[in-house]
């Protein structure tokens, strides 16, 4: 996969290491606020995956009415980041938000027409996304994954020690899903990586 992706994978992992190891210091805020304006700098629509996990970190504080260092650390953070990449993005392309943005903005987005491409990656990719490989890669490695990636967290929120855990997987889940679940470019192929 590109670039992209590795920045935002190994982004989500440090945020997702402060929200479970609750690490919430100035030093894991600039962390924390850095990884989150990595994805922006890295595919801008990923900033929804880090910003949804790192909402669960700024709940829990709000909600014990701690961590003021760390949000003010993380916000100047990704604020200064944000600001660059823009600046980059800008000089370079004469378009704030960049080149990939710009591509991506221009595809096709249905949000109704999510549960008719979930029937297409599952039923009759060859339809839907053209593959020719109807029925035996979606059947065989994405439908098994789709059905065990909900009894996985069925146990992880069982057991309460890892509560949590299962709570930053949930919300990386949902954030995927809303962020690549209407575009028309995301086929088959792409939900099996």
């Amino acid at each position: 996969k590109p670039w992209t992706t590795t920045v935002t994978a190994a982004a989500l992992a440090v945020i997702l290491f402060v929200y479970l190891e609750r690490r919430a210091s100035t030093f894991w805020g600039v962390i924390c606020g850095f990884a989150v304006a990595a994805t922006f700098g890295a595919r801008i629509g990923d900033v929804v995956l880090a910003g949804a996990v790192a909402a669960l970190i700024v709940w829990e504080l709000v909600q014990k009415r701690t961590g003021a260092r760390f949000l003010a650390a993380a916000a100047v953070t990704a604020l200064a980041v944000v600001g660059a990449v823009l600046l980059v993005n800008h000089k370079f392309s004469g378009l704030w938000l960049g080149n990939y943005y710009q591509s991506a903005a221009g595809q096709q987005w249905c949000v109704a027409c999510i549960p008719w491409k979930l029937y297409g990656y599952l039923i009759d990719p060859l339809r839907f996304q053209g593959a020719g490989d109807v029925l035996a890669v979606p059947m065989i490695q994405v439908a098994p994954l789709l059905l065990l990636a909900p009894l996985g967290l069925f146990f992880l929120f069982r057991n309460p020690s890892r509560r949590r855990a299962a709570a930053g997987f949930s919300t990386m889940i949902a954030g995927w899903f809303v962020i690549y679940g209407p575009f028309s470019a995301v086929t088959g192929s792409s939900l099996r990586y």
